[in-house]
Formats: C-alpha cells, sequence, structure tokens
C-alpha cells in the first residue's frame, strides 16, 4: 500500500473521528491530494466518512476505519515501543530511563 494512504490508516486508528482537516494538517498536502487518497481508502472499503454537524455552516466530513480497514494496517508495536521509551528518557532522564530498562531486565 502507498505510503500516505497506510499514514492516514494509521492516523485513524488512533483518531478515529478525524476531520478532513485533521488529515490535510497532518499529511500536508494540497487538498486535491488529500481527497484522492480519501477517496481510493473509501473505494477499496478500508474508511469510512460521515457528515457531522456543527453548531453553524456546513456539515463536516469525518473519517473512520471499517473493520477492514482496521485488519488492512500493520500492527505497529515497535513504533509505540519506541515512542514510550522515548517519553520516558524525555520525562525522567537518562537516570530514570536507565532504573525503567533495569526494572525491566529484571
Amino acid at each position: 500500500m502507498q505510503e500516505t494512504r497506510q499514514h492516514i490508516l494509521v492516523y485513524l486508528c488512533v483518531h478515529p473521528d478525524a476531520t478532513f482537516r485533521n488529515l490535510r494538517e497532518l499529511l500536508t498536502l494540497t487538498t486535491t491530494g488529500v481527497r484522492q487518497h480519501l477517496t481510493l481508502l473509501e473505494q477499496d472499503g478500508l474508511i469510512e466518512s460521515r457528515e457531522q454537524r456543527g453548531k453553524v455552516g456546513r456539515p463536516a466530513l469525518v473519517y473512520s476505519l471499517t473493520a477492514a480497514g482496521e485488519a488492512s494496517y500493520p500492527l505497529v508495536y515497535d513504533l509505540l515501543s519506541n515512542a514510550m521509551l522515548d517519553e520516558v528518557h524525555a520525562s525522567y532522564g537518562a537516570d530514570g530511563f536507565q532504573q525503567m530498562i533495569r526494572g525491566v531486565a529484571k
């Protein structure tokens, strides 16, 4: 699968009700480029969209994964593990990070 579409699927897994604006900011593509990727994912049955009414203005389209979409993206436990380790290091410093690693090793 093309990398941009895979990125959309992973994002929608974490943010189940993403708006078009959320996805455009994430991808930093043109409006047309984002729409093309979303259209292809919808045609493949991996995502679905629905209207969400706000207080004023036109309803926003909200995107989420279908069951097929959830099953299609790879489990990214390695990315999760790395993000967690980075956060421990950033929050608790090198000493806290080492202490956590030693605790896991025991």
